[in-house]
């Protein structure tokens, strides 16, 4: 018997006045929060002139698993620094300058902020260099990174 078919799960949830829901409806919750928050921050984002964004990549010790990490920066109306992780995500392809490039830009087009990054901060793995060099932006090192 699945838990959500027993009593006492059933009796928690309406005490507490919240819907059982399969996993398949709180996928499709979920999915539209992200498409309703992710209209809110492109809304936002147009305000700032340049960004500078980091990224950063990692595997298992197996090497079965990689992740890369996206974040932005900007200076707000006060010139506070500002940053905003766009997320880290499961990267099941080679780690190519090709590659890399096309998930960096897709996030940045999809946020609509490409033509205002002026800056790339990455590790100094020679694929992060040569992404840089592919996308036509200025980069520097990690100083955490030497």
């Amino acid at each position: 018997m699945f838990i959500k078919e027993q009593i006492f799960f059933k009796k928690a949830f309406e005490i507490c006045n919240v819907p059982i829901v399969s996993r398949h409806d709180m996928g499709i919750f979920v999915n539209d929060i992200y498409d309703e928050l992710r209209v809110k921050l492109v809304e936002f984002l147009e305000q700032f002139e340049f960004y500078g964004i980091s990224t950063d990549g990692w595997s298992s010790e197996a090497k079965k698993k990689a992740c890369i990490s996206l974040t932005i920066y900007y200076l707000d109306q006060v010139f506070e620094l500002q940053k905003i992780s766009m997320g880290v995500i499961s990267a099941d392809y080679h780690h190519n300058a090709d590659n890399l490039s096309e998930h960096v830009k897709k996030i940045c087009n999809d946020m609509k902020i490409w033509k205002k990054v002026s800056v790339i901060v990455l590790d100094h793995a020679s694929t992060m260099g040569a992404m840089c060099e592919q996308l036509n932006k200025d980069f520097h090192g990690c100083f955490n990174h030497f």
